[in-house]
């Protein structure tokens, strides 16, 4: 299906949108060239501030109007796919989960399976050993030559290692990667180095007066400013 491209010109030749726009445009034309060296001019700059606030404010609902509704419908069929996808997401999660255990098991096994191939050929070694002392304290007791020890064989192969990549019946490759986790256990224990500086409570703090310039949280400088609000 080919994708849809959306029209975005009709909110451009909103005959209000293009009012806002050029309005907006020529209080900051003002702003820009204004220079501020006494009271008079001062008093020019707040009344720019004021409208240049106003018309962003307007820019603003304008946006909004144009917005909502289309974000509305984005919503809906946002929602609608991620409840359409739920049950594939739900069965890849369990089917994930069984097809790990599983490896893990395989693997466990797999293991057990080269120790005990790893042991059996150590029995084997260890009895090849004696036999051959044996055979030594024999031919010393005749006066004779002992015999030559003979080479080792492991005549126990351990199992094939787990595949990495296994192909599907629909055809699809499916690889194995090794996946680290971690949680946390002990959060005090955690070197600071790890740690991050939770800001919104720091903010919170200060825009309530609990942290101060003269009582601040500590690390933290606080200070105050003076700028124009406009109502």
């Amino acid at each position: 299906m080919e994708s849809q491209v959306v029209d975005i010109a009709p909110y451009r030749k909103d005959a209000e949108v293009q009012e806002a726009e050029t309005q907006l445009r020529s209080v900051a034309d003002d702003a820009r060239e204004l220079v501020i060296v006494d009271d008079a001019s001062n008093a020019v700059a707040l009344d720019l501030l004021s409208r240049v606030t106003k018309a962003g404010k307007r820019i603003d609902a304008l946006k909004k109007r144009w917005l909502d509704p289309l974000n509305k419908q984005v919503k809906l069929i946002r929602d609608d796919f991620t409840n359409m996808a739920a049950p594939a997401k739900e069965a890849e999660g369990i089917l994930r989960q069984k097809t790990g255990t599983y490896r893990a098991e395989v693997a466990e096994a797999h293991r057990k399976e080269v120790e005990a191939a790893r042991k059996e050929e150590e029995r084997l070694r260890k009895l090849a050993e004696a036999r051959q002392a044996r055979a030594v304290e024999r031919a010393e007791e005749k006066g004779v030559e002992p015999p030559q020890p003979a080479p080792f064989v492991p005549v126990i192969a351990p199992p094939e290692p787990l595949a990495k990549s296994v192909e599907t019946d629909g055809g699809a490759k499916v690889t194995y990667r090794k996946q680290t986790h971690f949680e946390i256990v002990d959060a005090e224990a955690v070197p600071r180095e790890y740690l991050c500086v939770d800001e919104k409570k720091v903010g919170a703090a200060v825009r309530s007066g609990i942290a101060t310039p003269e009582n601040p949280v500590p690390g933290v400088r606080i200070w105050i400013t003076e700028e124009p609000v406009v109502r």
